[in-house]
């Protein structure tokens, strides 16, 4: 579905005019979001294109809009005019996701969390999940923690716009954990850590990615994972930590890491990280074990095949 924007910038009609054509001849019916806002479908834009071909040509709106898009294809075909709109997926989608994320901020300048909510959701469900979360899930949570800084939202508000996050990310991971299988990814925080929303992105990232991923929430004892990966004959551990940490809690990790090893089944693939500036050597000298110091290098090695 194509908001009026992109319907506008793809059937080349004013928005203005693309509004009046709706109200006044019915050219097209779109669909309205939760909030009132038009969606477009493909057979809509494609009727809008055909249309502004004929009238640019010389043929009155009123004469032409009701016709289906067969009738006017036949019209612009006998006027010897361009027929094919070129829907240009990923630049209109490129679009689209910059919107989002314009929407998603200007919401939460206004404290508008049902549409942060609803602009969330649709990106997740609609959108490549690694540009959901290199170009809006990323960037909103910066601007989210700016805002708390500069005392533009509450703490409590902070909290509830990563409860309804943390709720599209796990419901997006469920729905495409179809067929788990020894090449799926057991991901988890480490024990002693809450904050799970690093660990939450790390699924969805590796779901943009075509992996099966089997979440095991925050806190979790390495005992735990491990006992996942044999009841599941899953091959592949991803533990996030969040960017909380200090030098007790470093060499806590690192014995944390390091009974992983221990205790995971021999072949069993092992990657770590902990986002923020921490000092990734200092958690594990275990040279088995693959460090990530970003979400940027997670989906890099994905890319390349150069982990799990």
């Amino acid at each position: 579905m194509y908001n009026i924007q992109l319907a506008s910038a793809l059937s080349g009609i004013n928005v203005h005019n693309l509004r009046a054509w709706e109200r006044r001849y019915s050219a097209v019916s779109p669909r309205r979001d939760d909030v009132g806002r038009r969606l477009y479908s493909k057979e809509n834009i494609e009727k809008l294109f055909l249309l502004n071909q004929l009238v640019k040509e010389g043929t009155a709106i009123r004469h032409i809009a009701e016709k289906s898009n067969e009738e006017l294809v036949s019209l612009v075909e006998e006027r010897g005019l361009v027929t094919d709109l070129d829907f240009e997926q990923s630049n209109t989608e490129k679009e689209e996701i910059e919107l989002t994320f314009k929407a998603m901020a200007m919401a939460l300048n206004f404290k508008k969390f049902d549409i942060v909510s609803h602009e969330l959701g649709k990106a997740i469900d609609q959108y490549d999940l690694k540009k959901v979360v290199f170009d809006i899930l990323i960037p909103f949570l910066y601007d989210l923690r700016e805002k708390l800084e500069g005392h533009k939202i509450t703490l409590e508000e902070k909290h509830t716009l990563i409860t309804l996050t943390k709720y599209f990310l796990r419901r997006k991971i469920y729905q495409n954990n179809s067929s788990i299988n020894r090449d799926s990814v057991v991901i988890a925080s480490p024990a002693g850590d809450s904050y799970e929303l690093q660990a939450l992105i790390a699924a969805l990232l590796l779901s943009g990615h075509g992996r099966q991923v089997v979440y095991l929430g925050p806190n979790v004892e390495a005992r735990t994972i491990v006992d996942t990966v044999e009841a599941t004959g899953v091959e592949n551990i991803l533990v996030w930590g969040s960017s909380l940490w200090d030098e007790k809690r470093g060499g806590e990790l690192g014995a944390y890491f390091n009974s992983l090893q221990d205790l995971a089944p021999k072949g069993t693939n092992i990657a770590v990280a902990c986002n923020g500036k921490a000092p990734f050597e200092f958690f594990t000298t275990n040279t088995n074990i693959k460090v990530l110091p970003t979400f940027e290098k997670l989906s890099k090695d994905l890319e390349e095949r150069r982990i799990f």
